[in-house]
């Protein structure tokens, strides 16, 4: 798979976090409850982005789902310092199932040679989710150590 690296400058990301079985749940139930809508009217963005910050198959993955760049009363704030990322570019059809399968293959293989994850929590950036059209792609994004 391919992969650059990326260094961003320190930033923020507001959302809803949750600890669910999986990523996805979650935003199953921000697209369900409103919550994904009231963030993007009072941020005036997308939420486009999931931290995971661990997973636990005894407990779940606690993740978080939101936007970039603000903070708001209300939702929770992470702040990420500047940090350099490994970026995973996943493009493909939802229903073959190329997010999990790109997930898996970085579990299976390892980060490449000479990089080391940080504690940091990984990020997801949805730049393209739509099940009507069957496609998506998706930036994971490793910090590095």
């Amino acid at each position: 798979m391919d992969y650059q690296q990326v260094r961003k400058a320190a930033f923020t990301v507001t959302g809803i976090r949750k600890v669910t079985p999986d990523g996805g749940v979650l935003w199953d139930i921000i697209k369900s409850d409103g919550s994904k809508a009231r963030l993007e009217a009072l941020s005036g963005k997308v939420c486009d982005i999931g931290l995971c910050f661990g997973f636990d198959a005894a407990v779940g993955n606690d993740y978080l789902a939101g936007v970039e760049g603000v903070s708001l009363e209300g939702f929770t704030c992470y702040a990420y310092p500047a940090t350099t990322f490994l970026l995973f570019d996943v493009k493909g059809k939802i229903s073959d199932g190329v997010l999990s399968k790109a997930w898996e293959s970085v579990k299976k293989k390892g980060l490449p040679t000479g990089h080391t994850p940080s504690a940091l929590p990984t990020l997801e950036r949805y730049r393209v989710w739509s099940e009507t059209a069957d496609q998506c792609h998706v930036e994971i994004m490793i910090p590095l150590a």
